[in-house]
């Protein structure tokens, strides 16, 4: 059978996760697929051993970057020369469930106008089901609203939205001809900016009801000052804001412009503090 889908994952120094995830896309997928990972610049024996059998098996194509260039470059370079019908942008710390293609597939199936299938996830720190939002843009101002799972009924298939969640996001392939991801953004932004541009076409953007993924959050300290780089935060903001001419609602807006320049000590503590408040 030929494969319908390429599953393009970014990976960067979580190899444990990585496999959990490589192993549950193996356990869980009943037809066949093709996985593309993008080892973005850190590698070391156990990571390179790892990847080297992947390549060995004919459903594995594994590209090295010398460098981290970041999510939404990693990204915007895996989406290059797609062949398969659909093709997902999965975190490599994101775990699938059984089922979750065949899912997916009947919903871009009920209606052809559909391009864009999010999957909403719970974390290993929250039970919550999180994922997919509502844009908002007035007077030069975009606010992302989030879904509230709770109110969502569970007898409809998805439900239609402005933004999904770029690491558990299906997209038929053809959708690529009006969007990808952009690579001026190292960290941050990039979800926002690949939702701007689907909601300039005519393509559906949804999200699927029956299923979940679970997200692995537990993060080491070291991983987390390179993917909290509040700085490069600052400058994808500055980068979207010139973009799009938006920007945040003034309280967000000053800590992106302004807070997220200072030294990561005392931007962490901050952003901790304003997510408890929120």
């Amino acid at each position: 059978m030929v494969p319908s889908i390429t599953i393009c994952i970014v990976h960067y120094n979580k190899l444990d996760k990585l496999r959990e995830t490589v192993s549950r896309l193996q356990d869980c997928t009943e037809t066949p697929f093709i996985t593309r990972i993008l080892n973005n610049g850190y590698v070391d024996e156990e990571i390179s051993s790892y990847l080297s059998s992947l390549e060995q098996r004919d459903s594995f194509e594994i590209i090295y970057n010398d460098d981290n260039v970041g999510c939404p470059p990693g990204r915007h370079q895996l989406l290059q020369d797609i062949e398969t019908e659909y093709v997902m942008t999965l975190d490599d710390d994101m775990y699938v469930q059984k089922g979750w293609l065949q899912e997916v597939l009947h919903i871009f199936d009920s209606d052809q106008d559909i391009g864009v299938v999010g999957v909403p996830y719970t974390s290993s720190q929250a039970s919550n089901l999180r994922g997919g939002a509502e844009i908002n843009t007035q007077s030069g101002v975009v606010e992302l609203e989030a879904i509230d799972w709770d109110s969502v009924s569970e007898h409809r298939p998805f439900i239609p939205v402005d933004d999904v969640p770029g690491g558990t996001m299906i997209l038929r392939t053809e959708l690529l001809d009006s969007f990808n991801w952009d690579p001026q953004y190292f960290v941050g932004m990039g979800d926002i900016d690949k939702s701007m541009q689907i909601l300039q076409t005519d393509w559906k953007q949804v999200m699927a009801t029956g299923i979940q993924f679970e997200h692995d959050t537990s993060t080491d300290p070291e991983y987390l000052k390179t993917r909290k780089d509040y700085r490069e935060r600052y400058r994808s903001y500055r980068k979207f804001v010139s973009k799009w001419g938006l920007r945040y609602p003034l309280r967000r807006h000053l800590i992106f412009n302004y807070f997220f320049r200072l030294p990561w000590p005392v931007m962490s503590l901050i952003e901790t503090l304003y997510q408890r408040a929120n």
